[in-house]
């Protein structure tokens, strides 16, 4: 990896990763299923930019900051409490049950999203 590389691993993966981890508390089983979908979107985009995915480097880019985004912004409603995100109701840490699978949810439309859009503009381009 290279050293930009490397500075977009720590700003795209290991930064989101830590507030979860400082949200939820290091001890906490969620915290480690909340990072899952992070960690993923880094092995996609690092498997991509190495060439072993045939999906364009502009799906997985937007998979991996809308995955990651998504990720934080839950997180950040919660710690500063948001409309009463954290306290609003009994039931409103379930939450932290499926952040991943709308996480997952909201990178793969990202992923769809980039991806056509790049074989648009190489489409538009080869004409």
């Amino acid at each position: 990896m290279t050293k930009s590389h490397n500075l977009i691993a720590v700003g795209l993966f290991i930064l989101p990763a830590f507030f979860v981890f400082s949200v939820e508390g290091y001890l906490n089983p969620f915290a480690y299923w909340n990072t899952a979908p992070i960690l993923l979107a880094w092995f996609i985009l690092r498997d991509t930019d190495k060439g072993e995915f045939e999906i364009p480097l502009a799906g997985t880019l937007t998979f991996s900051v809308l995955t990651v985004g998504f990720i934080v912004l839950i997180h950040m409603a919660w710690f500063f409490n948001w409309g009463d995100t954290a306290t609003g109701s009994s039931t409103s840490g379930l939450i932290f049950i499926f952040i991943p699978i709308y996480a997952l949810a909201v990178g793969v439309l990202g992923l769809l999203l980039g991806w056509g859009g790049q074989k648009l503009v190489e489409t538009i381009r080869k004409r």
